[in-house]
Formats: C-alpha cells, sequence, structure tokens
C-alpha cells in the first residue's frame, strides 16, 4: 500500500500572504483535497535561552524542518539511502515522535529540496533525535533549517 504522506502537498500562503513557507510557520498542509491540517507553532523555541527550555519541558515540540542533498547523499547507493530511512524512522518510534508530514518541494523550490513536519514528546525527545542524526553522520549528507515549536491555539 501506498504511503499517504507521499499524497501531501503544502499552500505556504493560507491567507494569500506573499510570505514564504518558512518565515509563515502558520502553513496549511493539504492532505486530502478539501481538507486541511492549520499548523500554528510557537517558534520562541528556536531562541536559545533558559526561558524558551523551561517553557518546552514537558510539552510535545514540532520540528519544521527544510533539507537539500549535498553531493555525498548523491555518491550513496540506493540501497544506503533507504538503509538510513529506516533508522530514521526505527528512531522517531523509538521516542514515540513521529512525522506529521513529508514533502518534496523540488517542483517548486530552488533552495530546499524537501521539507518535514515531524512531533516529538517533549524537548529531551527532540534533542536526542538530533544527537542521533549526528552520530549516523546527516548534517555530512545533507544540509538543513529547522524551526522548533510548541503546538498552541490560535488567538479568538
Amino acid at each position: 500500500m501506498e504511503d499517504p504522506r507521499r499524497n501531501y502537498t503544502a499552500n505556504p500562503n493560507p491567507k494569500n500572504l506573499k510570505e514564504p513557507i518558512d518565515s509563515c510557520l502558520n502553513a496549511v498542509l493539504s492532505y486530502v483535497p478539501g481538507s486541511y491540517i492549520y499548523l500554528l507553532v510557537d517558534t520562541s523555541l528556536n531562541e536559545e535561552n533558559e526561558e524558551s527550555d523551561e517553557m518546552a519541558k514537558g510539552k510535545p515540540v514540532v520540528k519544521v524542518w527544510f533539507m537539500r542533498p549535498k553531493e555525498a547523499w548523491f555518491r550513496l547507493s540506493e540501497e544506503k539511502r533507504e538503509e538510513l530511512s529506516r533508522k530514521h524512522e526505527r528512531k522517531l518510534e523509538e521516542l514515540h515522535s513521529k512525522t506529521i508530514v513529508l514533502c518534496d518541494s523540488r517542483w517548486s523550490n530552488e533552495e530546499w529540496a524537501m521539507f518535514g513536519v515531524e512531533e516529538f514528546p517533549n524537548i529531551e525527545a527532540e534533542q536526542e533525535y538530533t544527537r542521533f542524526l549526528e552520530e549516523l553522520g546527516h548534517f555530512t549528507l545533507v544540509e538543513s533549517k529547522i524551526y522548533l515549536g510548541i503546538p498552541t491555539e490560535f488567538p479568538s
């Protein structure tokens, strides 16, 4: 059966704003025609300070990431790429985390080949996952940009 996440597309301008998705984190992710997930993320976690760390403790953390492969990625065999993908998936499961959406954006964006949204049960799980990526050599294979945030409510 085909992975339903492959059918996701993203509309970075949900209110017809002219802002790119990486600066407008109120992204609307379309996963079924006519149906949307509204993702509103408090991005103050990206500021390095004790207050943001305290705010995140014990709360789910959402990671929005953007990625483009480096030359080293293209030198890997297809089998090795698939093996790395399986390791990523297993580690996310081990951390009780999940990929919410994975998008191929090469067709619409010259800067980032892919982007995705992941959810972690807490900041410690996200930090452990980042250590795992470092140990795996992930950052030698891709360039990336991330935003971390805590799910929040739309203002009334």
